[in-house]
């Protein structure tokens, strides 16, 4: 969505990861922060993007 980007302040602790990256849209940057939580083959993501006021939530599954 927001092209490639470098994974900042990664953590994981146990079923939990979270990570921040910089993301540009329209000429302004901004912080994503990803907070995600481990459910079998999928992540359950949840992304806030501060300077922009938006919250977004989506799941990534594992392709086999």
């Amino acid at each position: 969505m927001f092209g490639k980007s470098t994974i900042e302040d990664g953590k994981i602790d146990g079923y939990n990861v979270s990570f921040t990256i910089t993301v540009k849209v329209q000429g302004n940057e901004g912080k994503a922060n990803y907070k995600g939580t481990v459910d079998g083959d999928q992540i359950k993501f949840k992304v806030e993007i501060p300077s922009y006021g938006q919250t977004v939530e989506y799941i990534a599954k594992r392709v086999s």
